[in-house]
């Protein structure tokens, strides 16, 4: 798997990316012995993933909403670097 872009900011912390990863190697590694469950746990795996991946932006509009509220503007030299694509997140 390639690294994600130095240039990028993850979407999510490292544990948890390791995490993710792992299981997904081990749904991987067993699918050819327990095709059903691993299709199970991979649907598990991508629904942590995205309800994960909504929490984070969910925080982030609130984030932005706040600062609208109270008047400010946001900035593109203010904001974060731009998430790496999900592939190479995942």
């Amino acid at each position: 798997m390639k690294p994600v872009a130095r240039d990028h900011e993850a979407l999510f912390p490292p544990s948890e990316l390791d995490d993710f990863r792992k299981r997904w190697n081990d749904i991987q590694a067993s699918f050819v012995d327990e095709p059903k469950p691993s299709v199970e746990k991979a649907d598990q795996l991508v629904a942590s993933v995205i309800q994960k991946l909504a929490q984070v932006f969910a925080e982030e509009r609130s984030k932005l909403e706040s600062n609208w509220s109270k008047g400010g503007e946001v900035s593109t030299e203010e904001s974060p670097p731009s998430p790496a694509p999900l592939p190479l997140v995942l």
